[in-house]
């Protein structure tokens, strides 16, 4: 009987120091939570993601120009999967990221990317409808990302145009394009999504001057082209690939 009960406090107290340690690990994420995602289980996890970018993958980043309110559109060279995850980590403001539908829809991780707002991108079949929602929340005085590559892009790769969607984007919207430059990461990730998460890196994040895309000019400038903002990102995005090499 002395047995039963010592087992049962053992159990009871094991029980209650895990309470505590769950509650201070929570405790800890929100402390390093800096964006205001609208939920309490979002916010620790944006904790969560600072804190594993910053010891884990040793995440340095100068501080991203994003707009108090108001829309604008980052742009980011693309080599692995670990890239949005520090992009969403160096800024302060809820980001909602253009994905390939399949990677949308990848088991197990579909709740999080329709919980924070990811747009899902059809490729072969109705791209245009992403746009649209693009388009929309951007509209709304949102934060959306997007890789102009379309994809995975290595630095060693040969030379690539990239698409057109985030200068149409911003045209339409008349909001700033942010680019960044995403750099430090482990070549052993490259070109992988999930294994990348795990690879350690010494990640490092720049922002590159921004664009203005606008539609119209003001009285007295010139209207800046599709064609002009199109090479102008290319450029700014080819450059670093070159110091980069």
């Amino acid at each position: 009987m002395q047995l039963e009960w010592s087992v049962i406090i053992a159990l009871f107290a094991i029980v209650m120091l895990v309470m505590i340690a769950w509650k201070k690990f929570w405790s800890i994420c929100e402390q390093a939570n800096n964006c205001d995602w609208n939920s309490v289980w979002l916010n620790r996890l944006d904790g969560l993601n600072n804190l594993y970018c910053k010891y884990y993958h040793g995440l340095e980043y100068e501080k991203i120009p994003l707009p108090e309110t108001g829309a604008a559109i980052i742009v980011a060279n693309h080599v692995s999967g670990l890239d949005p995850v520090l992009i969403v980590a160096a800024c302060h403001r809820p980001v909602r990221f253009l994905i390939d539908k399949k990677q949308y829809e990848r088991f197990g991780t579909m709740w999080l990317f329709k919980a924070i707002g990811c747009i899902p991108v059809e490729r072969s079949g109705k791209p245009e409808k992403a746009m649209r929602a693009a388009i929309k929340a951007v509209k709304k005085g949102e934060i959306i990302a997007l890789f102009p590559y379309g994809g995975i892009h290595l630095p060693d790769a040969p030379a690539k145009k990239i698409k057109g969607g985030a200068i149409r984007l911003a045209m339409l919207s008349q909001a700033d394009i942010i680019p960044l430059h995403v750099d430090g990461i482990n070549r052993k990730s490259y070109g992988h999504v999930v294994k990348a998460i795990f690879i350690r890196s010494h990640a490092r994040l720049h922002h590159l001057p921004r664009l203005q895309c606008c539609k119209s000019a003001k009285k007295g400038e010139e209207a800046i082209t599709y064609k002009t903002c199109l090479e102008q990102l290319q450029t700014l995005i080819d450059y670093n690939l070159e110091v980069k090499k």
